[in-house]
């Protein structure tokens, strides 16, 4: 009997069918995290773990190219470098290609209402708030722009 897994990239979740056994994971990830050592951007990378739903491993490998910290890391939320504060929400995206796919999907939310299923959905509270969200990504985005100065 297949069963559906749910797979979760920069915060939209994607359905897959397997088999109904244990996925046995070999793909890295990756995400755009907080420096632990200088507080720039650096790479998180783990292996994506789980039975039946995947989900990076909070015990990864953390690699900066600014200051060249390179060490085990374990990962919480608070490391993510892309997130942006939603009344009393917070939206993280994993790189900054899945924060742009995040504006996007925000930005155009009305025009394509339709076409989200329930597994895309987000908290109501980033809905409401859909015009700021866009706002500041593309902020983020305007200073990533000009990263790292000349």
């Amino acid at each position: 009997m297949l069963t559906a897994v749910l797979l979760h990239f920069c915060g939209l979740a994607l359905i897959r069918r397997t088999p109904r056994k244990k996925i046995m994971a070999n793909k890295t990830i990756y995400v755009d995290i907080i420096c632990p050592k200088c507080a720039e951007k650096a790479r998180f990378h783990s292996e994506l773990v789980g039975d039946y739903k995947l989900y990076p491993d909070k015990n990864g490998k953390v690699s900066c190219t600014n200051c060249g910290f390179n060490s085990n890391h374990a990962f919480s939320n608070k490391d993510y470098f892309y997130k942006v504060q939603v009344a009393d929400r917070t939206l993280y995206a994993q790189t900054l290609e899945k924060l742009i796919a995040l504006r996007d999907y925000f930005k155009n939310y009305e025009q394509d209402k339709g076409h989200h299923s329930p597994d895309t959905d987000f908290p109501k509270t980033f809905y409401s708030n859909k015009e700021d969200i866009v706002k500041k990504i593309n902020f983020i985005l305007e200073k990533e722009k000009h990263w790292p100065p000349r």
